[in-house]
Formats: C-alpha cells, structure tokens, sequence
C-alpha cells in the first residue's frame, strides 16, 4: 500500500509537472515584427584656396613654368559632411611634360600623401598639390584632371 501511494504520488508529480510546462507555454504569447531603421550620413567636401574655407577651388591654374620647375597650390579641404571621410585623388597628368604630381599634406616633420588621411566632420586640412615639370617639357599649354574621392 506504501509503495502504491508513492507511486500515485510521483505519478502525481509528474502530471503536475507536465501541465505546468504545458500551461506556461499555452499562456506564453510570441511577438515578432520586421524593424527598420534609416541611418543618414552625409558625406560633403570641399576644396577652398583660403584657410576659412570661403574661397571654393573649381580650377588650379599654375601660370606659367619653366621646364624643371617645381610648383604647388596650397588647397585646403573641409569636411562638411556630419560623418568621416577617407580621402583619395587620382590625376591624369600628362606623363610627356610631368615628372609626376602628388597631393600632399603635413604631418609636422614630413609631408605625406592625402591618400588615406581620414577627415573628421568639420575638419580642415591644408594641403598642397604639387607639380615636377621635366627638364625636356616641351613649350605649350597643357591641362589636365585631378580627382578627390571621399568614402
């Protein structure tokens, strides 16, 4: 009789048990819904000849140079955007009068490539774009491309 009553109470247990789990998952309401979100980043740069950045640069005109010469631009670029930019340029100069060009800024020892520097929102930075004229440049007038990329 002992062992019965035991059983019918382990027994007992177990249903109890059981349809509690059952009751909680019956009363356990799921809610799911799709979430959108929209994040605005505005990417802005600007490219001035003055260090208050009210003077916009649309051409870069180094008058004229002799052959050999070096020659810069001071530019200074602001970021007016509300996110960081990793800047980039690209030139098509023409490799027939050009030993090369770079864009260029200071890093207080040295000056280094804009390649890479990353600007903060409001941030200015001066820079120079460069240019080596060959020793043998022939005489004329030439122009070319110089592309600033922001990611």
């Amino acid at each position: 009789m002992q062992k019965t009553k035991t059983m019918q109470l382990v027994i007992l247990l177990l249903v109890a048990t059981v349809s509690g789990s059952a009751l909680t998952y019956a009363l356990t309401v799921y809610w799911n819904a799709p979430v959108k979100i929209t994040i605005e980043k505005s990417v802005n740069l600007g490219v001035f000849s003055d260090s208050a950045c009210t003077n916009q640069v649309a051409q870069i005109d180094f008058g004229s140079q002799k052959a050999g010469a070096y020659a810069y631009k001071e530019l200074y670029l602001k970021n007016t955007g509300n996110a960081n930019v990793t800047l980039s340029w690209t030139s098509d100069a023409p490799k027939t009068i050009l030993a090369g060009d770079d864009w260029v800024y200071s890093t207080g020892s040295s000056w280094t490539s804009i390649n890479g520097y990353t600007l903060k929102p409001d941030e200015v930075l001066k820079t120079k774009y460069e240019v080596f004229v060959l020793p043998n440049a022939n005489s004329g007038s030439f122009s070319w491309n110089l592309q600033l990329e922001s990611a």
